[in-house]
């Protein structure tokens, strides 16, 4: 991988796409939704109609279940979404506004595990 902000943007679409290809070879797809027992606790994180966990979350049930939620927010649907938007700026990355740029790169390091980085 070069420093180049197109092929970081590219590589981090690449990622995205082929995790969700991994959940899809298991079935694993989105949308995702939260429900809770009687106690609210666990959270438990679904695909919507079909009853397959995705995860299971222990917030105390006197808080709000926001680590579920975010999670469901994020299903595999996102991820491809975000792959999508980083390759398009990866091709228009000249035509791109400064903030753009800065967007797109956050979201590269991030899914990259730069977070931080320059």
């Amino acid at each position: 991988m070069t420093d180049q902000p197109a092929d970081l943007l590219a590589a981090a679409a690449e990622v995205l796409r082929e995790h969700v290809g991994y959940l899809e070879l298991h079935g694993i797809r989105g949308p995702w939704t939260v429900h809770s027992g009687p106690s609210g606790y666990p959270q438990a994180i679904s695909n919507v109609g079909v009853p397959l966990l995705i995860a299971n979350t222990f917030t105390d049930p006197k808080a709000p279940p926001v680590a579920a939620t975010y999670i469901a927010l994020m299903h595999p649907g996102v991820g491809l979404a975000l792959a999508d938007w980083l390759d398009v700026a990866a091709v228009t990355w000249t035509n791109l506004t400064n903030a753009n740029q800065d967007a797109a790169l956050a979201v590269a390091r991030a899914v990259l595990g730069q977070v931080g980085d320059q």
